[in-house]
């Protein structure tokens, strides 16, 4: 596994996303899905902030550029 796999893998629980097909959830239960897509949507957020990270290393705006 790749280093950026072994830190999602450590930081990303809200479900095994390892295992195929759809995350084992009583998908009857309000309570319960709410708190899966809460996790899911976490983890996202989670990796999302780390892209950035990584994304903005050692970048610098050019001169006379607005960021774009």
């Amino acid at each position: 596994m790749i280093r950026a796999a072994e830190a999602a893998a450590v930081q990303c629980t809200a479900h095994v996303y390892t295992a195929p097909g759809k995350p084992r959830v009583a998908w009857n239960d309000e309570q319960s899905r709410a708190q899966l897509v809460d996790g899911l949507v976490s983890d996202a957020l989670r990796l999302l902030g780390h892209l950035a990270l990584v994304a903005s290393q050692d970048v610098e705006p050019a001169e006379y550029s607005d960021g774009r």
